[in-house]
């Protein structure tokens, strides 16, 4: 018996252009002699489809095409079982549930509705479904085959109740978001279930960037003993085959088994979140503000790889406190990746600026008011041309920054999506190397090896404000990564005032980070949704 694991990339409230791909897997599967396919949680509607499960009128078309795609599967491969993950209403109260249901050709045979439900981090399901876990066990080709959705591997529960209702195989449809190390997670957690449960499972998860979210994929197939049978590529669409032999065991394919490193994941992750929540917001060619800075040279690098060089312009904009070495290496940087590069002077805007409200609105303008005035005006000019050209501009501040408030407001905090959002400053130095030393890129080493700097004043660096990115990094990640105290950071080695200097300029930048555009979620705890703290805040740990 051969079984297809549908690792597909769908649209959230798309449920034309889901319905679409669906079908057109279960027409592969035909040509693969598959007997049975398996698709992500919530596949119909994509994920998380949030408030618009609240819509009666959408939930209504998912119905509709729910009956559409049963009718043509039935047509096209009435032999074929497929498993289709939607919402649900059910029961004599009419609630709603996250759930599942098993065709046969166009023959329905069951449903499985989700008995966990996270409401943690990125995930709020309790605002939107009930909980059953009522197992469900079918029958395909002599192997009894149970339903799990996605939390419900993570904890005993419901592997134990399939387990008990005669399922030898476990099938666990997932919307699973990628975070470094997260499919390790995922296998160790699936590993233990399945070898107390003594279940062969097929694990299927999305792929595909959604908004702030990127699922990885990574898909796979493990036995009973908890050994991995086959796999699946990482943040790419796959149908991967899982062949069953007579005795119901599956059979070993080493096919895409192989780990990936930290950076290359973070990397991949990064592309396809960028490049989806650009076309499925139905842009075409996206903008940079090319500094001449390590930021912005990564997300250009990104960029070009996510769009090819033609859909991407780059934009330098100078002013007098630019160094000739910024001038060169955004030039180098714009020829080495190949993409459309235009410059433009600011001062004569700044000084238009300055000068008009200082005569007719406000005193003398200097100091960190004139810094903010150079970098609102140069996103006033990338807004212009991301309106006037139709180019999503991508923002290029990192983690770092955003987490102490080293960013402007209106200024380089502007653009649709910010590629970096969740990056660490010393993790953007090692996506630099990543793409020079494995991909060939073209980031010059002059821009990698200079110290970092706004360029908003004489002779700025970075370090004048804030302290070493290194040690700056490892006291934000114990702040944001592990949730510590001061005092849990102290006694690993740093300076209580400079933890407690750091926590406070967090506290006062979360007005800034409210209003960032999204950007892609590659930690286990990012700014966005996973980050809800009050503005209004005076506690300090």
């Amino acid at each position: 018996m051969r079984v297809v694991i549908a690792q597909l990339n769908l649209i959230v409230g798309d449920l034309e252009f889901n319905t679409k791909k669906i079908l057109d897997a279960t027409r592969e599967c035909v040509k693969q002699g598959a007997s049975l396919m398996i698709t992500p949680e919530l596949s119909l509607t994509g994920y998380p489809p949030e408030d618009l499960v609240l819509r009666k009128e959408f939930l209504s078309e998912v119905e509709q095409k729910l009956q559409v795609l049963a009718n043509a599967v039935g047509k096209e491969a009435p032999k074929l079982t497929i498993v289709i993950g939607h919402p649900c209403f059910k029961g004599e109260d009419d609630l709603l549930y996250n759930s599942a249901s098993v065709f046969r050709g166009g023959t329905f045979i069951g449903q499985y509705s989700k008995l966990e439900l996270p409401n943690y981090a990125v995930f709020d399901e309790r605002r939107y479904f009930s909980s059953d876990g009522n197992p469900l066990v079918f029958e395909c080709e002599k192997l009894s085959f149970g339903i799990n959705i996605c939390e419900d591997i993570w904890f005993p529960r419901a592997p134990s109740l399939t387990r008990a209702a005669g399922a030898d195989v476990l099938i666990v449809l997932n919307a699973s978001p990628f975070h470094t190390d997260k499919d390790k997670e995922r296998k160790r957690k699936v590993r233990d279930h399945v070898v107390t449960q003594d279940l062969h499972t097929l694990f299927c998860n999305m792929v595909g960037g959604q908004d702030e979210l990127v699922f990885d994929g990574s898909s796979f197939a493990m036995d009973k003993k908890g050994e991995l049978i086959v796999g699946a590529p990482e943040f790419e669409e796959s149908l991967v085959t899982v062949d069953f032999d007579e005795f119901g065991n599956p059979v070993k394919n080493d096919f895409f088994l192989k780990e990936s490193s930290g950076t290359r994941q973070i990397f991949d992750a990064l592309v396809l979140g960028v490049r989806d929540y650009v076309f499925k917001n139905d842009y075409q060619r996206v903008l940079v503000g090319l500094s001449g800075g390590i930021d912005s040279a990564v997300t250009l690098g990104i960029a070009v790889h996510a769009f090819g060089k033609d859909s991407v312009k780059a934009v330098f904009m100078r002013s007098r406190y630019t160094s000739k070495e910024s001038v060169t290496d955004a030039k180098e940087c714009a020829t080495q990746f190949g993409v459309n590069f235009v410059e433009e002077d600011i001062d004569a805007y700044v000084n238009l600026f300055k000068n008009r409200l200082t005569k007719r609105v406000t005193s003398d303008i200097t100091g960190l008011t004139e810094e903010n005035i150079q970098s609102r005006i140069r996103g006033l000019i990338l807004m212009t041309i991301s309106n006037n050209e139709k180019r999503l501009l991508l923002t290029t501040g990192n983690k770092s920054e955003l987490a102490v408030g080293y960013c402007t407001l209106y200024g380089d905090m502007c653009g649709g999506f910010a590629v970096l959002k969740d990056v660490y400053k010393t993790q953007v130095y090692k996506l630099a190397e990543y793409l020079n030393n494995v991909i060939n890129g073209s980031i010059p080493e002059s821009i990698i090896n200079k110290s970092p700097s706004a360029e908003l004043r004489y002779d700025q660096r970075d370090e004048d404000s804030l302290p070493d990115y290194e040690s700056l990094d490892n006291i934000l990640y114990r702040i944001i990564d592990k949730n510590e105290s001061v005092e849990q950071i102290v006694s690993v080695g740093y300076e209580r005032k400079l933890i407690e200097e750091i926590f406070q300029l967090m506290r006062k930048a979360e007005f800034k980070r409210r209003q960032a555009p999204p950007g892609v979620k590659v930690s286990e705890h990012a700014f966005g949704r996973d980050w809800r703290y009050p503005i209004s805040n005076k506690f300090v740990s």
